[in-house]
């Protein structure tokens, strides 16, 4: 944790509305058939079972092969609805798993920090790659990176044909 801000509870309401706003424009231009008033109540429940407004949320910077990523509430906020998106879309390409469950923000922080630990002990590179798979609470997970902004872009549970995708040596195994 090299550098810690605090954001203000407009932050936490400009990100959550700006995502809600995508996710509605992603799922009509989709044609998704899903009932209006099922697709907000599932978001806004979730975005009640956050509770971001009410944490004390903290940008993180996390460093992988050198270059320092920023995990802030936009990060937080995306994979969240990006998650209920596809299990509202009953896409195929992410477990159906509430990731949340397990580790709510405070959490997932705590592992992205071990992830990074464990990455720059290996001596792992981002040369050829934007993306970080792991596996923690028996689940496999994949962290994407956009090394230009130098963000962290994404956080998703794979499904059992992209875990039996990916190359074995590949994968960190968090606690």
């Amino acid at each position: 944790m090299n550098e810690i801000q605090s954001l203000s509870p407009k932050r936490y309401d400009n990100a959550i509305k700006r995502e809600y706003k995508r996710t509605v424009k992603e799922l009509k231009k989709d044609k998704t058939d899903i009932e209006n008033d099922a697709f907000e109540t599932a978001l806004f429940s979730k975005m009640i079972y956050l509770n971001f407004q009410h944490m004390a949320l903290k940008n993180e910077i996390i460093t992988f092969d050198k270059i320092d990523f920023e995990l802030d509430i936009d990060f937080y906020v995306h994979i969240t609805f990006g998650h209920y998106y596809q299990i509202l879309k009953k896409s195929k390409r992410y477990k159906e798993k509430d990731h949340f469950t397990e580790n709510d923000y405070l959490g997932w922080c705590e592992i992205l920090i071990d992830l990074n630990c464990m990455f720059n002990q290996a001596n792992l590179s981002l040369e050829n790659t934007h993306k970080i798979d792991f596996v923690t609470n028996n689940q496999y997970y994949r962290l994407t990176l956009d090394k230009k902004k130098k963000k962290a872009t994404s956080l998703f549970p794979l499904n059992e044909d992209e875990i039996a995708a990916i190359d074995s040596s590949e994968i960190l195994l968090l606690g």
